[in-house]
């Protein structure tokens, strides 16, 4: 944390459902490791693109910072690193020594998202993992409306998990979030497309948005926020 505050950063966000690994069976069944390893199944699938794995293996060898020196191992057991017996009191010692903004990732519901205000966090990141923690999880598009009851109307509150479409980045802002947060989507433009790739992706879902806005006859986010629900939500009888 403190190299983070050195080096300029001015929000940490704190994952707090990844504690312990949950049962992902795609990782599992795709060999996922760290770092990545060659395997039958991926010797394969480069004679159907060819271009892409020379570039890939003719460049520098893949390594992630946070796991340099550690023996190879699977996402799954990533969650060996971690400290299962974290508690709320962490999260207070966090907000004593952390000066800038603090964000809670993953509570799993407003009772959880109050407690952590109440101990000074500034925002809270509604997310499930794409369903690959807990896939019985609730979805974090229901929690919006009664997180933002519960913790009012200046706490930022951020959703991830299942955000494809500038649609649903109009409907989290609709039922209340601050802002809708990627992973895959950017993801998928820089596997495919490198940093052009990344601003195609942002290009699409710009304009997803935009027209979505412009079909539902809102002319701002701040008449989103104000009319959202009652477009997108229907009065029930």
């Amino acid at each position: 944390m403190s190299r983070a505050a050195d080096n300029g950063f001015r929000a940490l966000v704190v994952t707090v459902d990844t504690v312990v690994a949950g049962n992902r069976m795609r990782d599992h069944r795709n060999g996922l490791s760290i770092p990545p390893e060659l395997s039958l199944r991926t010797v394969a699938s480069v004679a159907g693109k060819p271009g892409y794995w020379l570039r890939l293996l003719s460049g520098p060898a893949l390594d992630y910072a946070n796991f340099a020196g550690r023996p190879s191992t699977t996402i799954r057991k990533t969650a060996e690193f971690f400290d299962p017996g974290i508690d709320w009191s962490d999260i207070a010692d966090l907000r004593s020594r952390w000066a800038g903004k603090l964000i809670i990732k993953g509570p799993l519901g407003p009772a959880d998202a109050r407690r952590a205000v109440e101990l000074g966090v500034d925002g809270i990141q509604l997310s499930n993992h794409g369903g690959r923690q807990l896939d019985r999880a609730v979805a974090p598009a229901d929690l919006i409306a009664p997180v933002r009851e519960a913790v009012g109307p200046t706490v930022t509150v951020l959703v991830d998990s299942g955000i494809r479409h500038g649609a649903d980045v109009v409907v989290a802002l609709a039922l209340g979030a601050d802002a809708g947060v990627l992973g895959r989507a950017y993801l998928y433009g820089l596997m495919a497309g490198g940093e052009p790739g990344v601003d195609r992706a942002l290009d699409l879902l710009s304009g997803q948005f935009r027209s979505t806005m412009q079909l539902l006859g809102i002319t701002s986010v701040a008449e989103l926020r104000k009319r959202g629900r009652e477009l997108i939500t229907r009065e029930s009888r």
